[in-house]
């Protein structure tokens, strides 16, 4: 797997999916330090099995995952959390299955999850995280990151 072609091909499809959605362009950052002042953050992650095994995993800040809710599911008032769930999985859920194919042959992807985290700190366990992309737009952040490893099973919907 090459890893600077898997970076790139991320970074475009992160972009081609979030892009729409946003007002702000959305921007690579490389500062990591920059993307942990926002406290609450909101991910999703989906499971990659097969020919090559790990998940991706998107956080975003609250603020950021709300912009979004709102213009995909066309909302005027508050986000309730089915909403920015929803919305997350699916997102996460996409970018999944355009990097799939990438990744390895006979790969599938699980039932994408989502949940509350903080300050950008969502890890996996049992998996490296080989890549970290960062994003912003209109001061809000969002980290996109690919882990590899065998993951446990039994978390995984059936």
């Amino acid at each position: 797997m090459n890893l600077l072609h898997i970076e790139t091909e991320l970074e475009a499809i992160t972009k081609m999916i979030w892009q729409p959605h946003l007002l702000d362009e959305l921007v690579r950052i490389y500062d990591l330090d920059e993307a942990t002042k926002t406290s609450a953050t909101l991910c999703a992650c989906v499971h990659i099995l097969g020919g090559w095994n790990g998940s991706v995993s998107i956080e975003c800040s609250k603020q950021m995952a709300e912009w979004v809710s709102r213009r995909m599911l066309y909302i005027d008032d508050d986000i309730e959390d089915y909403d920015w769930q929803s919305v997350m999985k699916e997102l996460c859920n996409v970018t999944g299955g355009n990097l799939k194919g990438l990744l390895g042959e006979n790969c599938i992807l699980s039932t994408p999850r989502a949940l509350e985290c903080n300050n950008f700190s969502f890890v996996i366990p049992e998996t490296d995280e080989i890549l970290s992309l960062i994003f912003s737009c209109s001061d809000e952040y969002m980290i996109v990151r690919l882990h590899e490893g065998t993951i446990d099973y039994s978390l995984v919907d059936q």
